[in-house]
């Protein structure tokens, strides 16, 4: 439930910011908090993070900025197209001037991983010599992530 989220989220942000940062909670009203959301969101989710971070944490201030928005600020850019690949999903979103503009955000629910399959399927299909491979062995998962890394990315000098 979101209650049991937010209540593991403040116990986890609370002992950060009190044990590795050194920052006594009751300070935090003198702080400001940035938090980095994703370009498709809840806004109720949203609503909770917020009263998280300035009700029970403390935050004096808080600023939301999405992802997309941040990576091109973060890249020193004001425009671009943004593609995020993660493990299990991707999302494309567009930003122009800082802003994400919502019809042209997009998410999938594959990510690398399943490129990883589709690639052991590949090597298996064409005879690729290591024929032993196994999803459940890490070592051949570990193979297989480095083959994906050296070999599934865009070459931006040769396209």
């Amino acid at each position: 439930s979101i209650s049991s989220v937010l209540n593991d989220l403040y116990t986890i942000w609370s002992s950060i910011i009190e044990f590795k940062l050194g920052i006594p909670l009751i300070e935090l009203i003198k702080y400001r908090c940035v938090l980095l959301i994703p370009d498709i969101y809840s806004r109720s989710h949203l609503k909770y993070l917020m009263s998280l971070l300035l009700k029970d944490l403390g935050f004096g201030h808080c600023f939301l900025v999405q992802e997309s928005v941040g990576a091109t600020f973060g890249a020193g850019i004001g425009s671009a197209c943004v593609v995020d690949i993660g493990d299990q999903k991707t999302a494309i979103s567009c930003v122009e001037d800082g802003i994400s503009h919502k019809t042209t955000r997009l998410r999938m629910d594959y990510g690398s991983g399943d490129v990883c399959q589709t690639l052991s399927w590949l090597f298996h299909k064409s005879a690729f010599p290591y024929k032993d491979w196994n999803e459940n062995i890490p070592r051949d998962v570990m193979l297989m992530r480095t083959m994906y890394e050296d070999f599934c990315h865009v070459n931006l000098d040769v396209c």
